[in-house]
């Protein structure tokens, strides 16, 4: 008995103790490579999310599956562009009405103190 693991439910003990050690080397098996797999596509950096109906074996995905993540990650890239040009130009226009307001607002001022200091001389 093993403390360590968690108990299996009663069906799936029954389900163990029926397999013949060939299937749960099999399991095993397909199990390692699965492992195997997800940790090199991580160190690569590619791992991906894809759904079991898009994959057609335990080994690998699908060459449809590629060529698909590769047109979302650029179509990813041009909204990331489309909303740093919009930050731009958002930055843009602001900076030039502030400018803008502030020297028309300094330019009154300067106008309305001169006058009044002309008719006190």
């Amino acid at each position: 008995m093993n403390l360590f693991r968690p108990k299996a439910s009663p069906t799936a003990e029954a389900a163990m103790s029926d397999a013949s050690d060939e299937d749960r080397s099999v399991v095993s098996q397909v199990d390692e490579e699965e492992a195997q797999e997800k940790k090199e596509n991580w160190a690569d950096g590619s791992a991906s999310v894809s759904s079991s109906s898009e994959q057609t074996s335990t080994r690998g995905s699908t060459t449809k599956e590629e060529p698909m993540t590769k047109k979302e990650t650029a179509a990813v890239n041009r909204s990331k562009l489309l909303v740093y040009i919009a930050l731009l130009l958002a930055a843009a226009a602001v900076g030039t009405l502030t400018w803008h307001f502030t020297s028309q607002e300094e330019q009154n001022d300067f106008e309305r103190d001169v006058s009044t200091v002309a008719l006190l001389v």
